[in-house]
């Protein structure tokens, strides 16, 4: 909107009123070019997880709830899958420090798969596995169930 037509439709308002009118309506139509446009520039995943890759990331997380690995959990998980699988799924997950990363993660690889309701009940029993495998169930395990929760179902 040009200030002029904006001097002919309110010549009652002050200029400074005016300006500031044709500043709001461009920083509006600005906004919404730039959400249109991150929608259709949003990279896609260039590698997503498989089931087992996903499975083994999440174990990880129920052995790093307390924030302490424990050599029990670790060798629970690694029983669970391959090697070369387990040392890949490990390297990413390390690099990622802070929980919130690792859920947007989860979350992330989850809504791109397609999981029975058999396979989210064995996931689950697995990661209770780790859970209990230091023989006790701590608060912020209860927490991190709770949040996975969310995220799986």
């Amino acid at each position: 909107m040009r200030l002029q037509s904006l001097n002919v439709l309110l010549p009652d308002i002050p200029y400074y009123a005016r300006h500031m009118a044709c500043i709001e309506v461009y920083s509006m139509k600005l906004a919404i070019f730039n959400s249109v446009k991150k929608v259709h520039t949003m990279k896609k995943p260039t590698n997503p997880w498989s089931k087992e890759e996903l499975k083994i990331y999440i174990l990880l997380l129920a052995a790093n709830a307390d924030k302490d690995e424990k050599e029990e959990e670790i060798e629970l998980i690694k029983s669970k899958t391959d090697p070369d699988t387990f040392k890949k799924i490990y390297k990413v997950f390390s690099k990622h420090k802070k929980k919130k990363k690792r859920m947007k993660k989860i979350q992330a690889s989850v809504e791109r798969k397609e999981y029975s309701y058999k396979e989210l009940q064995e996931l689950r029993k697995e990661v209770y596995e780790v859970f209990f495998a230091d023989n006790k169930l701590q608060r912020i395990e209860q927490n991190l169930d709770r949040i996975l929760d969310h995220i799986i179902y």
